[in-house]
């Protein structure tokens, strides 16, 4: 059905904005159609992420909480795995060397960008801000209460550093 209609949706630079309503009207449905692009004419350039709670998965709950975080930064776990790739063809001296080192480049070069290679000190630094000393953030995720699991979204949240982040509930627990 139609969720809004004849409506405008103005999100002020640099502004907090809240949105509130009973369960069930449309909220989290409005925020999971501004991540996907399904709202017309909403800036397609905008970074935007939807904080919510996590969900438990057996595999995911067993990860640490500090790489959970790094794991959450989607561009970031991409050029690592990238960056890996090719340091194990550059090593074994593959076909087209010259090509892989200049890949390799321009891969430390976006890392460089997003200050990639320093993440664990910031999410660390973010970690003891929210309660985590060095032994809760080696906790895998099943260990955790509500409280703290939005805490490690909200810590992965900061750490993705969107243009707009739509916080879900995030006074839950």
């Amino acid at each position: 059905g139609i969720l809004f209609e004849n409506t405008k949706l103005i999100i002020e630079n640099s502004k907090r904005s809240a949105m509130y309503g009973a369960n069930g009207v449309g909220k989290t449905a409005l925020f999971n159609a501004m991540v996907t692009g399904e709202i017309k004419e909403f800036p397609a350039h905008l970074h935007v992420h939807h904080m919510q709670e996590l969900d438990h998965h057996p595999v995911a709950d067993e990860i640490s909480v500090i790489q959970t975080i790094l794991d959450s930064h989607p561009f970031r776990r991409m050029l690592v795995v990238i960056e890996e790739i090719l340091k194990t063809k550059i090593a074994a001296e593959e076909e087209g060397l010259s090509d892989l080192k200049t890949n390799l480049k321009y891969v430390e070069m976006l890392m460089r960008s997003i200050s990639g290679y320093n993440a664990e000190y910031r999410v660390q630094k973010m970690l003891r801000v929210l309660g985590f000393d060095e032994i809760g953030e080696q906790r895998p995720l099943s260990a955790l209460s509500g409280g703290l699991r939005m805490r490690v979204a909200l810590c992965s949240a900061f750490f993705i550093d969107p243009e707009l982040l739509l916080l879900d509930e995030p006074t839950n627990h």
